[in-house]
C-alpha cells in the first residue's frame, strides 16, 4: 500500500523533481569520546562496567562495518521566464539584467518566481506528508554542507560548516542585487 500511495504522489505532481539519495560513513568518534567520559566520571559498579562494554561493542562495529546514515532529498527544480518585457532579447534571471528593467522590476519578478518557487515545494510536502514522510526546507548551510558532501566523499564524514560567515567565497542575495 505504501508503495502505491508514493507511486501515486509521484505521479500527481505537475512539474519535474529529482530525488536524491545520500550515503556517508557515520563518524561517531565525538559519540565515543561522550561515552568513555561519561564512564571515567561513573562510580565503580555495574553501571560502568556496562558503559565500557557498550564503548567497546561500539569500537568492534566500527573496525568490521561501515556504518551509513542515508539521507533522502527532494530537489524541486524551478526555471523562471528568463526574457522579461522591454530586455530586447538580452537573457535575464529572475528579470536581472535588462536594459529597460528597474530594481522594481526586478524585485517584482523575484517575488513573483519565489512564490511559484513556495507552492511548488508547498505541493510535493503536502503529498509526502500524505503517505507519511515529513519534508522541510534546507536552511543555507545544509545545502552548502550537502553540495560539500557531493563534492568531496573522504573529507564530508568529519568537517563540518560551523560559520556561514566564515566561508571566503560570496554569496548573492536579491538584497544584494536590488541595492546595485
Amino acid at each position: 500500500i505504501f508503495i502505491r500511495s508514493y507511486q501515486n504522489a509521484l505521479n500527481s505532481v505537475e512539474f519535474p523533481i529529482q530525488i536524491v539519495v545520500q550515503s556517508r560513513k557515520v563518524d561517531l568518534t565525538s559519540y565515543l569520546a561522550s561515552l568513555e567520559d561519561a564512564a571515567t566520571k561513573q562510580p565503580p559498579g555495574l553501571l560502568k562496567d556496562q558503559t565500557n562494554e557498550y564503548i567497546k561493542f561500539l569500537k568492534e562495529i566500527l573496525v568490521n562495518v561501515n556504518v551509513m546514515d542515508k539521507r533522502f532529498f527532494v530537489i524541486i527544480p524551478f526555471f523562471p521566464n528568463v526574457v522579461t518585457e522591454g530586455s530586447k532579447g538580452v537573457l535575464s534571471f529572475f528579470g536581472m539584467g535588462g536594459q529597460t528593467t528597474g530594481p522594481a522590476q526586478d524585485s517584482k519578478n523575484y517575488t513573483m518566481n519565489h512564490e511559484q518557487l513556495s507552492q511548488r515545494v508547498q505541493i510535493v510536502a503536502s503529498l509526502l506528508g500524505s503517505i507519511g514522510l515529513k519534508a522541510s526546507n534546507l536552511p543555507t548551510e545544509a545545502l552548502i554542507e550537502l553540495f560539500y558532501a557531493c563534492y568531496n566523499p573522504e573529507t564530508a564524514g568529519h568537517e563540518h560548516i560551523k560559520n556561514l560567515n566564515a566561508i571566503g567565497a560570496k554569496y548573492i542575495t536579491m538584497r544584494d542585487h536590488v541595492n546595485q
